[in-house]
């Protein structure tokens, strides 16, 4: 097993990273922010935007394996997450929680006992906890063969969100969740990567095919209208980010009251709708300095192009977001 940290090598830590996938051996990395995780997500073909909603410092660690066209991954982090974007074209994946943990999925939460499977064509909206655990099985379109056609339509159901819930006994996701990480522990050449593909495969079907399993399923997804408002919060804050923005615009685009938006997003974001664009324009500056093309910008016209207005709110935003300064942030890529 290959470890890697980005402090001041991301694009070695990718490379060596890609360099074990290509091998189908097990690999990790640490990493501080949301930069190592960003980059490898696009490496392997997915466009997917990591955004940090919760202040402080933030580490994310990573473990996963490619089998045959199939990919096995855990991710961890200790702060709240928002991941957005659209997975590998044609990929079907299912995400479950670790023990104890919990993810938000495209409207339905997937605790240590429920699994969520998205549709091989949907787009992802994820929201971590402050302190997650997430196990992602990307799977190969042949293993789908293997669930009746009944099961598998239910993909296509609730509001276009293209995700099943399945709630799952403990016993059958501990199974699951033991044969992923033996998978992501072993050492190269110890075991075939189509091993450990068909033992997965053997956990996962028989933990989702139950009927008894079905059956509890449709009790346990979240409300369309709650996912359908937050879709549409969400967009028209994507679409805005770089101008004025009133939170009575939010609410009047995604037709819901202002109270009842705040709820939402209480619920969903553990924070206010304000405070959510104000940690998006704070992502999208960090990115941004994060960038080549950005290095002769000054720090003040990067903030005014996401959208902030009074530079010295900006500047002390930043800081308790990120533990540091704008400019620190620049010069550590320069």
């Amino acid at each position: 097993m290959t470890a890697t940290s980005n402090k001041n090598s991301k694009a070695a830590g990718t490379e060596t990273i890609l360099s074990c996938l290509s091998k189908c051996s097990p690999v990790s990395y640490l990493s501080d922010g949301v930069e190592m995780p960003q980059a490898l997500a696009r490496a392997l073909g997915w466009s997917l935007e990591f955004r940090q909603l919760q202040a402080g410092g933030l580490t994310t660690r990573a473990t996963l394996m490619r089998c045959g066209q199939s990919s096995l991954l855990r991710f961890s982090s200790n702060r709240r997450l928002e991941v957005a974007g659209e997975p590998q074209t044609g990929t079907p994946i299912v995400a479950m929680a670790g023990i104890g943990s919990s993810v938000w999925i495209n409207g339905h939460s997937a605790g240590d006992a429920e699994l969520v499977l998205l549709h091989p064509c949907s787009g992802v909206h994820a929201l971590t906890e402050a302190k997650t655990d997430v196990f992602l099985l990307c799977l190969s379109s042949p293993w789908l063969d293997a669930l009746d056609g009944k099961f598998v339509d239910q993909l296509t159901v609730g509001g276009g969100r293209g995700a099943t819930p399945i709630a799952v006994s403990h016993d059958a996701a501990s199974r699951v969740r033991r044969t992923v990480l033996s998978s992501l522990e072993c050492e190269s050449g110890s075991e075939r990567p189509p091993a450990c593909a068909s033992r997965v495969r053997t956990a996962l079907l028989s933990a989702i095919c139950d009927p008894v399993v079905r059956h509890e399923t449709a009790t346990r997804s979240q409300s369309a209208e709650i996912w359908r408002t937050v879709s549409l919060a969400c967009e028209y804050v994507d679409d805005h980010l770089t101008e004025p923005m009133r939170v009575v615009d939010i609410c009047a685009y995604a037709d819901v009251s202002l109270s009842k938006l705040e709820r939402m997003f209480r619920r969903e974001f553990q924070m206010s709708p304000s405070a959510y664009v104000v940690a998006r324009r704070l992502a999208a500056v960090r990115r941004e300095l994060r960038q080549a093309v950005t290095h002769r910008m000054r720090v003040g016209r990067v903030a005014r192009h996401c959208g902030f207005r009074h530079l010295g709110r900006f500047s002390a935003a930043y800081r308790n977001q990120f533990g540091e300064s704008p400019s620190q942030t620049r010069s550590i890529q320069q």
